[in-house]
């Protein structure tokens, strides 16, 4: 893990091009990388089209303006209850990812509809994270894509 500092200063990219392509996959009853896991882009958002997706909801490429180092960023949208699957699900996630890109970092962003300052099972995350609470949303994301991270977790709810 890098410093936190190393996290705060990544640059995340202003154009992205969303992808509904699958970042994992199920086969033969395991959670193994796609193709777009392998070998996946820069410039690419993937918020995967598939239904029962494993593992994560969304994920993109940052990167670190000084040294150009790239860092794979994890999203899960949860309801507190679901955190605990969420963190297995992120850890999960990172493994595969770290296993494949071992110099690349991870970082993950756990988005929980509900949680409060006594939420502490993303302690139990393995990598680089952040917990976004519901009134963090507008502190944690810029003024453009706070409503998006809103919605995205409304959608959620919603089922």
């Amino acid at each position: 893990k890098k410093d936190p500092a190393w996290y705060q200063n990544l640059k995340y990219p202003s154009e992205l091009r969303t992808s509904g392509e699958a970042l994992f996959c199920l086969r033969n009853r395991e959670v193994t990388l796609t193709e777009q896991g392998e070998v996946p882009t820069r410039k690419n958002y993937y918020a995967p089209r598939v239904a029962n997706h494993p593992l994560i909801d969304r994920a993109f490429i940052a990167m670190h303006p000084l040294s150009g180092d790239e860092c794979f960023v994890l999203i899960q949208d949860k309801v507190n209850k679901d955190v605990s699957k969420a963190v297995e699900d992120l850890n999960s996630a990172a493994r595969l990812i770290k296993g494949k890109h071992p110099s690349m970092e991870v970082l993950c962003i756990v988005n929980v509809i509900g949680a409060t300052s006594n939420t502490t099972v993303q302690d139990n995350l393995e990598y680089s994270h952040v917990l976004v609470r519901e009134d963090e949303l507008d502190a944690f994301y810029s003024v453009n894509f706070a409503p998006v991270a809103r919605f995205a977790r409304l959608r959620h709810e919603l089922g």
